[in-house]
């Protein structure tokens, strides 16, 4: 019966060939819709079909397509100035690339990074050409502000990891402890380390009034130890959490 309907029975191997060349025709018209809507800004619809496109991928095994869906994601998350998605996704796909592909993505990621820093320092100059001079409603909108974007003052400086271990994990040695010991053995450039860190801590807890007293420090021992950077940054969030002489608590 079955014969007479479909015709010849077919071997399993010509069957699954056939599934999978209909799996990958799927998979290039995904890709090829997902054109079409990235360049009607449509990101939203073109990420949808991609990620549709790369589960058959994974499924059907194919490597090429897999990493031409990878590089596609990445490409459309850093024109949505997705940066840190976008800048995953490229590292990953890196492992799998060799010669001239490899060297395109290196160069995207080098933009990547170059944009991610210019959208850091880009936040920070903002918040500062933005601080008003004499409302304490606007001081306070503006000090929270500057709590969301702590860690991105973190990364900006390039702070050595030992000094960060201690920021991100108190239990290894309390930042108080650390700072007791880097001016008891007259560190200065631990010293700056510690207490801008310790002052981002503050900052993060909206204790304002000992952020100023420890970026007072911070600005001290950053310029004895010839540090402009950290004191450069210190100095101007100094002055956003002085607020000009008026101290949001």
């Amino acid at each position: 019966m079955i014969g007479k309907l479909f015709g010849k029975k077919k071997s399993i191997e010509s069957l699954l060939d056939e599934l999978t060349k209909i799996k990958r025709r799927e998979m290039e018209i995904l890709c090829e819709l997902s054109k079409h809507y990235f360049d009607d800004e449509k990101f939203e619809k073109a990420i949808d079909n991609l990620l549709k496109a790369r589960d058959i991928a994974e499924e059907i095994n194919d490597n090429i397509y897999k990493n031409y869906i990878q590089e596609s994601l990445a490409d459309i998350y850093f024109t949505q100035k997705k940066v840190d998605e976008s800048l995953e996704l490229y590292k990953q796909l890196l492992k799998n690339l060799k010669g001239e592909d490899r060297d395109r993505v290196l160069e995207k990621i080098r933009e990547v990074e170059r944009v991610k820093k210019a959208m850091e320092a880009s936040k920070i100059r903002g918040l500062y050409k933005e601080f008003p001079e004499d409302s304490s409603k606007k001081i306070e909108v503006k000090l929270d502000k500057l709590k969301e974007i702590a860690d991105d003052l973190v990364s900006e400086l390039k702070i050595p990891e030992e000094y960060l271990e201690l920021y991100r994990n108190s239990s290894i040695l309390p930042l108080e402890e650390a700072i007791n010991i880097a001016e008891a053995i007259g560190d200065e450039k631990a010293c700056s380390y510690l207490y801008f860190l310790y002052s981002i801590r503050n900052l993060r807890r909206g204790w304002y009034k000992h952020a100023e007293k420890s970026f007072d420090k911070c600005i001290k021992y950053s310029k004895e130890a010839g540090l402009r950077k950290i004191n450069s940054f210190a100095k101007m969030l100094r002055s956003i959490v002085a607020g000009g002489g008026i101290i949001k608590k």
